[in-house]
């Protein structure tokens, strides 16, 4: 990137995608930019039927705005369940002190 004058600028930028045609595609698909992709979760877990019934109870919750903790409770209950087979990128990065409880 040219901002250091005559000479060029490395810059490291760190994205996660949202939708089909954000900032993050755009800048892929540039020649000017090299990209390397590290997906977060490399192996989805086995029973992907509990995360799509703790997605609905979360976004029920949401709509009513009632807060999580059902769906908080439902993920705690079933935690070993629902991360069976799953793999990630970095297991380690969560924050317990921000209330979550595993990397997926």
């Amino acid at each position: 990137m040219p901002l250091a004058g005559k000479s060029r600028l490395s810059i490291l930028q760190t994205f996660t995608p949202i939708c089909v045609d954000d900032v993050v595609q755009k800048i892929k698909e540039d020649p000017n930019w090299t990209t390397t992709i590290y997906p977060a979760i490399i192996k989805m877990p086995t029973h992907m039927e509990l995360w799509e019934e703790y997605l609905r109870q979360y976004n029920d919750e949401g709509v009513a705005e009632t807060g999580h903790a059902a769906s908080l409770q439902f993920y705690k209950d079933n935690f070993d369940e629902m991360n069976e087979g799953s793999e990630t990128f970095n297991p380690h990065r969560f924050n317990e002190k921000d209330g979550h409880l595993s990397m997926l």
